[in-house]
């Protein structure tokens, strides 16, 4: 309700990934170490919104997150395997939907 009073209220139909993330960054991440925090922060700013910032939440489903999962795959030097990365995204895109 206080969003709304501000100004701040987006519809959820009308949100994107990008906008939910930093919400989600700045709500949902108060309580963990900064190391963590800083972790997902770069993760969500090198990462998810280039690939699907701009999709609407409204708009973005499993093709969406599979290929981009399948392009981290691609693209990535990271010592651990695609599946795993599959799952830490899939975590953070669950409680945005």
């Amino acid at each position: 309700m206080r969003s709304i009073e501000k100004g701040e209220y987006i519809e959820p139909s009308k949100m994107t990934l990008e906008t939910w993330l930093d919400k989600w960054l700045e709500t949902y991440t108060s309580d963990i170490k900064k190391s963590t925090h800083a972790n997902y922060a770069g993760k969500v700013k090198y990462r998810i919104k280039p690939a699907l910032g701009k999709v609407k939440l409204s708009e973005l489903n499993r093709d969406n997150i599979q290929n981009f999962i399948n392009d981290l795959g691609k693209n990535s030097k990271l010592p651990y395997p695609c599946s795993q990365k599959h799952q830490e995204y899939t975590r953070h895109f669950k409680q945005g939907t």
